[in-house]
């Protein structure tokens, strides 16, 4: 190999190593490596295939280190190929990380402010049917248990049979998985407060994981979009012959894949449905005060905890539960 090849073939490994370890917020010391550094090594290659170079490839975290401007000038798309290639064979072919702690929250009102998009799409759909829409400021209370569940509120009680239901149902969809991010965004201090609980983990590996009544479509849509350096163990939105919260199966499929105990899960969400759904499975909650129900509703159902900021979040996981 020459010298050329040599550098280019060591420029890519110290962007390899960072993009599966710094980023994926995986300690260097551990000896063990897991799932998501596999799913960083088919990512990256993913984008070298899109004709990204290598330089774009990079993490934003380590683009200000010292060897990001010979990635720009030396990174050999042949060389980051084989360093990932490397890599993925020297990986046990049954690696996987062990948790010690999930974070699990919920989307709408809690990560997202999505409240706008499921808006107008549920108006859409009623306009579409000859039904009268509803104002924006009333939607809040609409939404939370699914959107086969939302279809009957906003209908009027007089139409809310199943081919109905179903009819409004299919349009509401059509319209929103091309409108979902419309309007929706993240709540101030929430894409902070993610990349402080990823980078956490010097003692303790902390996996994040989303829970949500939303279907699974837009969930798979719209969190990677937003947050997109967030390495969730779990996206779990609703899917078909899956009940949705309060009922506790979407969590305990979240426990299942990270590995860890409910005695070490804390459960983030804005909702009754949310604290309810934390109650019954056993597990610690926190309830938001910035989504789309009121301080009001998280006390009459139990959140052990409310908080005001995104922030208040990171000091509960540093510290624990206070009861409200």
């Amino acid at each position: 190999m020459n010298n050329d090849n040599m550098k280019n073939l060591a420029v890519a490994i110290l962007v390899v190593a960072n993009l599966c370890v710094t980023q994926v917020g995986c300690r260097r010391e551990d000896s063990g490596v897991h799932q998501q550094v596999l799913d960083r090594i088919a990512h990256a290659e993913e984008m070298l295939d899109k004709g990204m170079t290598v330089y774009e490839v990079m993490p934003n975290s380590v683009k200000g280190e010292y060897y990001a401007e010979y990635a720009a000038k030396y990174g050999a798309k042949g060389e980051m190929r084989k360093a990932l290639s490397y890599i993925r064979q020297a990986l046990p072919h049954n690696c996987r990380m062990t948790y010690e702690e999930t974070r699990d929250f919920d989307l709408d009102g809690t990560l997202l402010n999505t409240i706008e998009d499921l808006g107008q799409a549920a108006n859409y759909a009623l306009e579409r049917n000859g039904y009268a829409t509803h104002s924006m400021a009333s939607y809040p209370y609409f939404v939370g248990n699914g959107v086969r569940r939302l279809m009957n509120r906003v209908l009027p009680e007089d139409a809310r049979d199943d081919e109905t239901v179903d009819r409004v149902l299919g349009d509401f969809l059509d319209y929103y998985d091309v409108h979902c991010t419309d309007y929706t965004k993240p709540y101030n201090g929430m894409p902070e407060l993610l990349q402080d609980l990823r980078d956490m983990g010097v003692n303790v590996s902390v996996a994040m994981a989303v829970a949500s009544n939303k279907h699974q479509r837009a969930v798979d849509k719209i969190i990677p979009l937003f947050y997109p350096d967030i390495n969730f163990v779990a996206i779990e939105g609703h899917r078909e012959g899956v009940n949705v919260k309060p009922d506790t199966s979407v969590v305990f499929a979240i426990l299942a894949k990270a590995q860890v105990a409910k005695a070490d899960t804390l459960y983030v969400g804005d909702s009754g449905v949310d604290m309810e759904m934390a109650r019954r499975a056993c597990i610690d909650s926190v309830g938001v005060t910035w989504g789309f129900r009121n301080k009001k509703e998280l006390v009459e159902y139990y959140a052990d905890t409310i908080v005001n900021n995104p922030i208040d979040i990171l000091n509960v996981v540093e510290n624990g539960i206070t009861i409200s």
